[in-house]
């Protein structure tokens, strides 16, 4: 516990232990089974308050701040900024790196549990709203991503039965 602690070591904790979750969450996402990304698992559903996706487009207006955060692109390159294709396959891995960033992000804002249990309330509280600050306008984004691709590759599914 660093409960009586100076500010500056209570904040340099938190923030290093944020730091080392993050990490510890993203290799773990890395090399986790790829069933654990299934976008047919309970996580990944779609959700009646998503209302098909206007939540995203008409409330939240993602399309307008998702491109100025920040994306990762996966060690194999797999980059997400630009369509390369409609292939089936292409469409169907970027539904799955939807999954993967999305569970990391919820991961990551399970990280708020811990400087509430070793910090002093107040530090407590600041890291816990940064860790979900931090991760839930990503987790919106996979959200939208998906709901998205999903009616794509269903069009694409159409065509191709034709």
């Amino acid at each position: 516990m660093i409960r009586n602690a100076s500010a500056i070591y209570i904040i340099l904790a938190d923030f290093t232990l944020g730091v080392l979750w993050h990490l510890v969450m993203l290799f773990a996402c890395i090399y986790m089974p790829a069933k654990t990304f299934d976008r047919n698992r309970w996580l990944y559903q779609k959700r009646k308050w998503e209302l098909e996706g206007k939540l995203y487009s008409k409330y939240l207006k993602i399309g307008k701040w998702k491109d100025i955060l920040p994306q990762r692109v996966g060690s194999d390159g797999f980059s997400k900024a630009h369509f390369t294709s409609t292939s089936k396959e292409y469409v169907d891995r970027f539904i799955f790196e939807t999954c993967r960033g999305e569970w990391n992000h919820i991961m990551n804002c399970f990280y708020g549990i811990v400087p509430l249990v070793i910090s002093p309330l107040k530090y407590g509280l600041v890291f816990t709203m940064l860790a979900i600050i931090g991760n839930v306008p990503f987790i919106a984004i996979q959200r939208y991503n998906r709901l998205r691709l999903i009616k794509l590759q269903e069009k694409l599914d159409k065509r191709r039965e034709q």
